[in-house]
């Protein structure tokens, strides 16, 4: 089926993200903007302070020769020294360049060296050093930054504060408002680089005009709903296009102080002391959640078990109202205000997620009993769909018209078209201009009308949502012809709370078999509470009734695939697939290639035994 789906833009007032950010530095001035936590305190940083640090920053780069069209490297985690870094580097006409903080010296290397960066602003000693491996084949480079506050001897190596110190004695380089007002909307912007599951990284370039596209588009898609000030708790890599778009520029558009968790360690931590009211991010944060709240329950004494079985029965009826932002009347709102007293509000404040009015999920597929669960307590989880590609947005649920398990309607402007082989085709002004020095690569993304190919398969359902179905470049053909997509299954197997990685295998074979990482927090937890004795995780992983477990959860979370969709055969992993080992890629995608080459002997030894019945 060929279809298209298409809806009008609105007027564009800023030509780029500079210019929004330089007009709500004058009209906030000395409200905070951002908050960042040292030690145990969280310390505003206001509008104007953002401001002049923007200023001076971008000053010192065009002392130290940056000039438009240059490439400026961030290799670091999300902080608010990024965003100063960020709009300094557009101000001057450079594009900045991000890096995952988690890259190795390898892959820094590459983006580096590809980009030709300049610059290179890192966070902490550990992405310096790995700068400074690699410098002497960098001949670009010029300079490293580093935002902590740290000593390092080195002629190359300057602190982020003595930049912006420097930055103030040259302010006469740098007008703000008259280099906003030279970017036009063809400048490139930025390079981000993919995550490189099937080889090296390509350097997705988008111009102003893609990101300002974008962020309009989306204050289009939730109408009133961001007018309302929010407070933001930021804390996936701001190197993801999800995070930049979502906790950034919208934030800044919208006037939202942001507040940078420490760490993806400290997050519930940090939820409880922010206590914001938005956050985005990845499924697998709220199916923890989630997990421990009803691990919780089930260690509880029995009244609250009954309790919380009855407060669950009134949150389920709640879907709905929330799905379509209907007021709760009647009897109904009086059972939901008792649930509410007796259990949701305990819930939510010990999460420090009761201020909450929407979170983003993004990134994969969340399971629609998760998201019922949390819209239950009145919680709103907003899944949409994207790539670095399209600046990141290209549908999204509304606050007031959420469907679980579907990406949502298409943002206004765009045209979405599905090919006859299923896949989703985008067309519209968020779409790069190109694969940085990449022609052949940039032309075989593109149908001949303009459309970029995303390589993900999906389809319409009769509401208009968008649903997503898989990768193209992941289908498995079975030996009988059968095409399947792995990430559905492998998605709903990672439902399972003692399922932390799951790779699906089984093109060319009879039948599917999988590679499991087991979370060896709950599973080691769950041995303890069975009584079962373990001096190693390979020893642990042999225990018949962990054997017995894991297959009850497979079993329990592939029930809805056909037959010839079920895994047959698993082989559990004594150790997680990581980044560091090169199985994941910076945004912990599984890479496929890899792991299928690496642990081919497993996977050969499964077929080999006696095959099971299919």
């Amino acid at each position: 089926m060929n279809s298209t789906v298409r809806s009008e833009v609105h007027e564009i007032t800023e030509n780029s993200v500079c210019g929004i950010f330089l007009n709500r530095v004058k009209a906030n001035a000395d409200e905070p903007c951002v908050a960042y936590r040292k030690e145990d305190t969280f310390h505003d940083v206001t509008w104007r302070e953002m401001g002049d640090m923007v200023h001076s920053l971008g000053a010192w780069m065009i002392h130290e020769g940056v000039v438009r069209g240059d490439r400026i490297a961030i290799f670091s985690g999300t902080r608010y020294e990024w965003w100063i870094t960020d709009l300094a580097s557009l101000l001057t006409g450079a594009a900045d360049v991000p890096i995952y903080a988690t890259n190795t010296a390898h892959e820094a290397y590459y983006i580096l060296s590809h980009s030709a960066a300049c610059l290179c602003f890192t966070g902490d000693r550990e992405q310096t050093d790995k700068v400074l491996a690699v410098r002497d084949s960098l001949p670009a480079l010029r300079k490293i930054i580093v935002f902590d506050d740290i000593l390092i001897d080195d002629p190359m190596v300057i602190t982020f504060q003595k930049a912006i110190e420097e930055g103030r004695q040259r302010l006469d380089l740098l007008n703000p408002d008259s280099a906003q007002n030279a970017i036009t909307p063809r400048d490139l912007a930025t390079i981000i680089y993919t995550s490189g599951t099937t080889g090296d990284p390509k350097g997705v370039m988008l111009s102003h005009g893609n990101l300002i596209a974008n962020v309009r588009q989306v204050h289009d898609h939730y109408r009133n709903k961001l007018t309302i000030k929010h407070d933001f708790l930021s804390f996936l890599p701001l190197s993801h296009a999800l995070e930049r778009m979502g906790g950034y520029y919208l934030a800044i558009s919208t006037n939202t102080k942001v507040s940078f968790a420490r760490d993806i360690s400290t997050l519930l931590e940090d939820l409880k002391a922010v206590r914001p009211t938005s956050f985005v991010a990845v499924p697998r944060m709220f199916e923890k959640i989630y997990h421990a709240v009803q691990q919780r329950v089930r260690e509880s004494r029995k009244l609250r078990r009954i309790i919380f079985s009855r407060a669950m029965n009134v949150a389920r009826k709640n879907v709905e109202y929330l799905a379509h932002d209907r007021e709760r009347k009647g009897i109904f709102a009086l059972r939901y205000a008792l649930a509410h007293r007796l259990v949701f509000s305990r819930i939510k404040n010990n999460l420090g997620m009761e201020r909450i009015r929407f979170a983003v999920s993004g990134g994969n597929a969340l399971s629609g009993e998760i998201a019922r669960f949390f819209m239950g307590l009145d919680i709103r989880i907003i899944e949409g769909y994207g790539l670095t590609e399209t600046s990141p947005v290209v549908s999204a649920n509304r606050p007031d018209l959420i469907k679980p398990g579907a990406v949502g309607k298409i943002v206004q402007g765009t045209d979405v078209r599905i090919s006859p082989d299923g896949e989703i085709l985008i067309r519209g002004p968020q779409v790069m201009t190109g694969y940085y020095r990449d022609d052949a690569a940039t032309a075989e993304a593109f149908t001949d009308d303009g459309f970029f190919k995303t390589g993900d398969l999906g389809f319409f359902d009769n509401d208009g949502y968008l649903r997503v179905s898989g990768r193209i470049k992941d289908i498995i053909i079975t030996s009988g012809g059968k095409n399947i997509s792995p990430m559905n299954i492998e998605t709903n197997l990672m439902y399972s709370k003692y399922i932390e990685q799951a790779v699906v295998i089984g093109d060319g074979r009879n039948f599917l078999t999988a590679l499991v990482v087991p979370d060896f927090e709950n599973l080691e937890a769950w041995a303890v509470r069975e009584g079962i004795a373990f001096g190693s995780r390979k020893e642990l992983l042999l225990h018949e009734k962990v054997r017995s477990l894991f297959s009850d959860e497979i079993d329990h979370y592939q029930k809805d695939f056909s037959r010839v969709e079920q895994v047959k055969k698993y082989t559990l992993m004594d150790e997680p697939w990581s980044q560091e080992q090169g199985e994941l890629t910076p945004s912990m995608k599984v890479k496929r290639r890899v792991i299928n080459e690496r642990y081919a002997e497993i996977i050969e030894s499964m077929y080999n035994e006696k095959n099971p019945e299919v």
